[in-house]
């Protein structure tokens, strides 16, 4: 393979690790739920320890956010006997993302001194922060899990709270847009 050939594969697999870190700017939303669960006598719930957020604060905004959704669907927040438990689970992890720029197509010069003509580019690495929020839900009677929403996406470098405030509202409501299912019961 050429010099010039290398460098374009090169610049092809760069390109290729960054697209899952570009992906994920803005955050992902996935639910599933038991299609035999009967979400229509759904009216109180309570929640149950899960994994908390590193930050307190953000951790409370997770559960007003949650609690406001599942309040407008009609339920009622009660301590004993509930319909429904509800859990979060939290997950945050620094991970290296590429940034890869292209400014044009020019000559450099090779190893052996031979100019070579190509996409001319630079790669930079940084660390972002990526997370994870899962709501789930398990029937108050068998505690097992009937419902089940999963967000994912990057925080960015230094997460601004109020950005990350403001993400958890989003996905909470993309999560109970359809909420409560309606099951194949």
């Amino acid at each position: 393979m050429m010099k010039s050939e290398t460098r374009i594969v090169w610049v092809l697999v760069a390109a290729l690790a960054i697209a899952p870190g570009a992906l994920l700017t803005r955050p992902k939303v996935s639910v599933d739920y038991d299609r035999k669960a009967d979400f229509s006598r759904l009216r109180t719930y309570a929640w149950k320890e899960g994994t908390p957020a590193d930050n307190r604060l953000m951790e409370q905004r997770i559960h007003k956010a949650v609690d406001d959704q599942l309040k407008a669907k009609g339920l009622k927040q009660v301590d004993a006997e509930p319909d429904i438990y509800v859990v979060t689970h939290v997950s945050t992890s620094n991970n290296t993302q590429v940034d890869v720029q292209s400014f044009g197509y020019g000559g450099w010069y090779g190893w052996d001194g031979w100019v070579m003509w190509g996409p001319a580019t630079s790669a930079q690495l940084r660390d972002v922060l990526t997370g994870m929020l899962i709501v789930d839900i398990l029937g108050g009677e068998t505690k097992l899990l009937i419902w089940r929403g999963v967000a994912s996406g990057t925080l960015g470098q230094m997460p601004d709270p109020d950005r990350v405030a403001k993400k958890v509202l989003t996905v909470t409501d993309k999560m109970f847009r359809e909420f409560p299912p309606r099951g194949e019961s």
